[in-house]
């Protein structure tokens, strides 16, 4: 009687170490996929804060919601003076807001193409940048706000600017072509006014 009764309790002491070692072993998979999660996590985090560009979280209605040291760099806010606030305060007065356009945009699933524009740093200085905005999904798929990368390309446009004035100015003809097809993509003043077109 207490053989079969000892068997019964061993087997079920078996089992249950069974289900328990499985038990454990899942926990040990959770808790590791939970670490590599969290070393993404802090490496993407560390990639977004180390950044040049200024790389700016908003909720759907333009809000600030992050802002991380490149953003501080070009615009000149810190984070707890913008956080919190409507992200139009960078857009230029004299300018359309194009911000609410392009939120609604993204609410609708649409693709916002890369653009360039003008900013303004804290203290009112007009700043030209190139901006990309990108939805922010939340856990379900459903967007649940955005992502803004503006570098500050003011340098660029101002050499652009010097190029172009000097290009056209310049008392000798000049002209820009392509290789392959000999087409000419530009041409200066002095050039136009030997050939008379």
């Amino acid at each position: 009687m207490f053989d079969g009764l000892t068997e019964e309790v061993e087997q079920n002491v078996a089992d249950r170490t069974r289900e328990l070692a499985r038990a454990n072993q899942e926990l040990g998979n959770e808790i590791a996929d939970h670490r590599r999660t969290e070393e993404r996590l802090s490496q993407l985090a560390a990639i977004v804060e180390s950044s040049d560009d200024a790389i700016i979280g908003m909720a759907l209605d333009g809000t600030i919601v992050s802002w991380n040291a490149g953003a501080e760099s070009i615009y000149g806010y810190s984070p707890s003076e913008v956080v919190g606030r409507p992200i139009n305060i960078l857009v230029p007065p004299d300018q359309p807001d194009e911000i609410p356009r392009i939120l609604e945009s993204l609410k609708q699933g649409e693709k916002i193409r890369h653009s360039e524009t003008v900013r303004l740093r804290k203290g009112g200085e007009r700043i030209d940048v190139s901006v990309a905005i990108s939805p922010v999904k939340g856990a379900k798929g459903k967007i649940v706000g955005a992502s803004a990368i503006d570098r500050n390309i003011t340098e660029r446009k101002n050499a652009e600017e010097r190029f172009y004035k000097a290009f056209h100015a310049n008392p000798e003809p000049i002209t820009i072509a392509t290789v392959s097809e000999g087409r000419y993509v530009d041409v200066n003043e002095s050039f136009l006014r030997l050939t008379g077109y």
